[in-house]
């Protein structure tokens, strides 16, 4: 479905308890405090003490209550009623009454310190995304992100879904502003470049793109010769001097792996916000490694004395360009 980042097996088990807990964890979060069991015991009824607790320990553990909480892991369970010397099964009666666990919930959200995901949270958490989208692109990263923002700051977290449009949407929104910061180097010619990168030439038989992509593997003169036109043709475009500073460097690198990753056919179906940010990316990016890979290799070359038995090394013969001297 559109707007959704996880798969319905993986929102279930965000929306859960973990079904494996170690026992260090065990230990550690759900070991109720002497303080914690006066709360507790200040509750009547069994089933009612055992829900409380569940309720107070996942809260502080996960940042959120799950719904399901009789699907709570049965070691967990255990662990808890053994604390306040009741039976597991009690928990089956817990929740009769859906206003008792509201209003144990509300408790627990003011004992902690929490308080609930209202509008005005959710509205501070887009904004937040906004910026840690135009630093990241993926998505499952924003949302442990955005979950992990929420535990810091107290905020219950609502159910998953929630958070999944948000990122989404942030996503979307940061591709707009990158786009948007990046308009003044979208002349018509630099456009029509870009689009050509992805257009079959026959003389190389493949992509310009795909030429770019592809780097040498040892530092002959052949190869050094093909990277050396590769940095004419891109400084043909002034790429060297292309203006990338307003996208942050976490923003660029992730752009310019895209561009070394995605197939031809998927950056020409992209929408021209997403597809000239990551080709633009990437220009700046390959020719940089370029550059480096050719200091690299003439150095390692003059080092080694191979120079002088290299013929025309500082020729660029047009057999070996891309049509360029």
């Amino acid at each position: 479905m559109p707007g959704w980042i996880l798969t319905d097996n993986e929102r279930e088990q965000w929306n859960q308890v973990p079904a494996k807990v170690a026992p260090f964890d065990l230990v550690t979060y759900f070991t109720l405090s002497v303080a914690e069991l006066d709360l507790v015991r200040q509750h009547r009824g069994q089933h009612n003490r055992l829900g409380f607790a569940l309720q107070l320990l996942t809260l502080r553990y996960l940042g959120f209550c799950p719904e399901q909480l009789a699907a709570t892991p049965v070691i967990i369970v255990a662990y808890v009623a053994q604390q306040l010397g009741v039976t597991p099964n009690v928990l089956i009666a817990y929740g009769d009454r859906a206003q008792t666990r509201t209003e144990h919930f509300q408790e627990i959200q003011a004992y902690l310190g929490f308080r609930p995901a209202g509008a005005k949270e959710l509205r501070a958490l887009a904004r937040w995304l906004l910026e840690r989208a135009l630093e990241h692109d993926k998505l499952k990263l924003l949302l442990q992100m955005s979950c992990d923002r929420l535990f810091v700051q107290k905020i219950v977290r609502p159910g998953i879904t929630v958070i999944e449009r948000l990122v989404v949407k942030a996503r979307g929104r940061a591709q707009q502003e990158t786009f948007r910061r990046l308009k003044l180097l979208l002349t018509p010619q630099r456009q029509e470049f870009l689009d050509e990168l992805l257009v079959y030439d026959d003389s190389l038989g493949y992509t310009p793109l795909t030429w770019l992509r592809r780097s040498g593997k040892s530092n002959s003169p052949p190869v050094i010769c093909n990277a050396l036109t590769k940095l004419a043709f891109l400084e043909q475009q002034g790429v060297e001097n292309w203006d990338v500073s307003q996208l942050n460097p976490n923003r660029l690198k992730s752009l310019a792996l895209l561009g070394k990753r995605a197939t031809n056919q998927a950056l020409q179906r992209a929408p021209v916000i997403r597809r000239y940010p990551i080709l633009i990316a990437f220009c700046r990016q390959i020719y940089e490694e370029v550059t480096d890979e050719v200091i690299d290799a003439l150095q390692l070359l003059f080092s080694s004395n191979l120079c002088s038995r290299s013929p025309r090394l500082g020729g660029v013969s047009s057999g070996c360009c891309y049509g360029h001297q």
